[in-house]
């Protein structure tokens, strides 16, 4: 269990990466937590995601391959790293103005299904927690009358939609284990579901080169002990 979300990002992640010879950090804040707007929404989270808010908030993280390391590995660097965690204020108060997200606006496709009336004649919303470098977001759906949920889902730009299989703590692990390089999301994905090829060797094959004490088998392992099902 996170105790601590915000010690746990600063020490698993944020530190490796800024102190990483390999990388240039190009965008990087982390915001205090709003407590007052937490205080009104505590009702409306789960235990994981209240427990983030209360330490941190708004965390983006954005790096790419230093100049030395570009120079030594030449063409095989078409990579970087994308973290942009919502705010508490953007997941609750502006994604209610986004229409594109809303579960009443259209089409969805879940594990290959698609399908107009997802649950409860599509009564809900699907809010988004995390922005990814290819244009996909991740994030959990809240549907009136059911019980609160952070199963995380990603949501791609041709309107798919897939469970990644773990809760938002689950989810930050392995956010944390992959150092937000651009979208480890896939890894998970082309394990589930064949889905997401490219992107799934791209991370197998670039996160050794630089981060040498990375195992991908030790990653996939991470998954398999925080999946729900």
């Amino acid at each position: 269990m996170i105790k601590n979300y915000r010690k746990k990002y600063v020490m698993d992640l944020y530190s490796i990466v800024t102190e990483n010879p390999r990388l240039t950090v190009a965008t990087t804040v982390n915001s205090r937590p709003d407590r007052r707007l937490l205080k009104t929404k505590k009702e409306a989270l789960t235990a994981s995601l209240y427990d983030y808010y209360r330490t941190c908030d708004n965390i983006i993280l954005k790096w790419q391959p230093s100049l030395i390391f570009k120079a030594e590995h030449g063409s095989k660097v078409n990579f970087s790293g994308c973290i942009d965690l919502a705010s508490l204020n953007d997941l609750f108060i502006l994604q209610n103005r986004n229409e594109l997200l809303n579960l009443q606006s259209g089409q969805w496709t879940f594990h290959g299904e698609e399908t107009t009336d997802l649950v409860n004649n599509g009564k809900g919303q699907f809010r988004v927690l995390d922005r990814l470098a290819s244009k996909a977001v991740t994030g959990y759906l809240e549907l009136e009358g059911k019980d609160k949920n952070d199963t995380m889902y990603l949501h791609d730009p041709d309107g798919k939609c897939y469970s990644l299989n773990v809760d938002f703590e689950g989810y930050f692990e392995l956010l944390c284990a992959s150092y937000g390089f651009q979208n480890w999301q896939y890894a998970v994905l082309f394990k589930e579901y064949g889905v997401g090829e490219a992107f799934h060797n791209d991370f197998k094959e670039s996160m050794p080169l630089l981060f040498p004490d990375f195992s991908y088998e030790e990653f996939i392992k991470l998954y398999e002990s925080l999946k729900l099902n």
